[in-house]
């Protein structure tokens, strides 16, 4: 409703020189990509605001938002500068589709939910096809790696130094 009545889109449009909007895919519990098409149809929407700078658009989400993000942007990487996924995993045998997105991957050493080896697969696997991976493991946590990443001295310059 804030995206549809312009609320959202005037007070973005407020901000400072270093704006941009962040959208951060979630699966409710019980949930995988039911509403996949959904998501890709929105971000096509946010996409062409006025307020987004197409070529800077980036991608993250944590646990099942990890997953969906290496989804979304195997499905359209074209769409995205940047990709920093967190404690998800994805389908590696297609990561090639990732060669031109760089990628800042993040994940617990001990994470029970998600084993650290999903996001290994991932990013070497895009490596493999000369893509520009890399991932951050954080030693003594667990699922909530979130916190840590999100807390990344310099993941957003990062982000923001990328464009298509």
């Amino acid at each position: 409703d804030l995206v549809r009545n312009g609320s959202l889109l005037k007070k973005f449009e407020a901000e400072g020189e270093k704006r941009f909007a962040a959208v951060v895919p979630q699966c409710c519990k019980d949930t995988w990509f039911e509403i996949f098409e959904q998501l890709l149809d929105f971000l096509d929407f946010i996409r062409n605001e006025s307020f987004i700078d197409e070529r800077k658009v980036y991608l993250t989400g944590a646990s099942m938002g990890g997953y969906t993000s290496w989804q979304l942007a195997m499905t359209k990487p074209e769409w995205f500068a940047a990709l920093a996924p967190i404690c998800g995993g994805g389908m590696y045998w297609n990561a090639a589709r990732l060669k031109d997105v760089p990628i800042w991957a993040f994940h617990g050493m001990l994470d029970p939910v998600v084993f650290v080896e999903e996001s290994v697969k991932m990013v070497n696997a895009v490596n493999k096809t000369g893509g520009k991976a890399k991932l951050t493991v954080y030693e003594n946590v667990q699922h909530d790696s979130w916190n840590n990443a999100y807390a990344e001295d310099g993941l957003f310059d990062w982000m923001l130094e990328h464009s298509k």
